[in-house]
């Protein structure tokens, strides 16, 4: 790669760009399109890495490469999301852990209509609805819909507290 006149190898850019962290590789990536082509498969897949995971890396990649996923894409993540849910205790009660599926909703809100869903998590499809009616035109708006809502308990506010990884 030129870089101002400067040969670099890709050897050399490979082991810069493994030395960053997570929102440095991006900033990275988008350097020119050598890096970006380079790169971005290899950051958008991260995404599958992060479901039912790691909440924050899995909202700063789905929200930054938002617009760069197919349906299928997001259908993968969609089962991911279901499949492998977490519980969290609230009020001593468990709840779903939804914010995974709270933002691939708010990506796309049809995006569960086709999918099949099993007798065990038959639930999950009232509160996916629920989820999407509270979807609105920005974030602000939706999470404050949410709010409202009895049944989802675990994406209020109200429990900001105790879930030091929630974001809104």
């Amino acid at each position: 790669m030129d870089l101002h006149n400067t040969f670099l190898n890709e050897e050399l850019i490979d082991n810069i760009f493994l030395k960053l962290k997570d929102r440095e590789q991006v900033l990275f990536s988008h350097i020119n399109t050598y890096t970006y082509n380079r790169y971005v498969g290899d950051l958008k897949y991260r995404v599958y890495k992060y479901v039912n995971s790691d909440y924050r890396r899995y909202y700063y990649y789905i929200n930054i490469y938002k617009y760069n996923f197919t349906i299928n894409e997001l259908d993968k993540i969609c089962d991911m999301c279901i499949r492998g849910i977490g519980k969290i205790f609230i009020i001593n009660n468990y709840y779903y852990d939804l914010r995974y599926i709270f933002e691939i909703i708010n990506i796309n809100k049809n995006i569960f209509n086709d999918y099949k869903f099993t007798n065990e998590i038959m639930d999950l499809r009232i509160i996916i609805n629920n989820i999407r009616q509270c979807i609105s035109f920005n974030r602000y708006e939706t999470i404050n819909n949410i709010n409202n809502q009895t049944i989802l308990i675990p994406l209020r506010n109200l429990n900001n507290s105790s879930r030091t990884s929630l974001i809104y």
